[in-house]
């Protein structure tokens, strides 16, 4: 697995765990082109049966695990401690 594909996938576990954190969906994720160590994510939040609510997240990226060699039979995962989302700012951003 390429290296891109490996932090790719990192990203998507990531913003998925912590948009779930918040009772929401990851909608769509990116990293700050400033800070690296910054993810930020676009949640749909439910606040009703017929309300629903986008939220910005964010969450800081725990260091990164070099994936394992590509002959390698096994390939090592991070701890899933280090995939739980960090500290959280929910902004409110609109209505859906």
């Amino acid at each position: 697995m390429e290296r891109s594909q490996y932090l790719a996938k990192q990203f998507e576990t990531l913003a998925r765990k912590t948009a779930h954190a918040v009772g929401g969906e990851a909608l769509r994720w990116w990293q700050d082109k400033r800070d690296p160590h910054r993810l930020f994510i676009e949640a749909l939040t439910s606040l009703g049966p017929e309300r629903s609510l986008v939220v910005k997240l964010e969450a800081v990226v725990p260091e990164q695990t070099e994936p394992s060699p590509p002959n390698s039979k096994e390939i090592r995962q991070p701890h899933e401690e280090a995939l739980s989302p960090l500290p959280l700012t929910a902004l409110l951003s609109r209505q859906v």
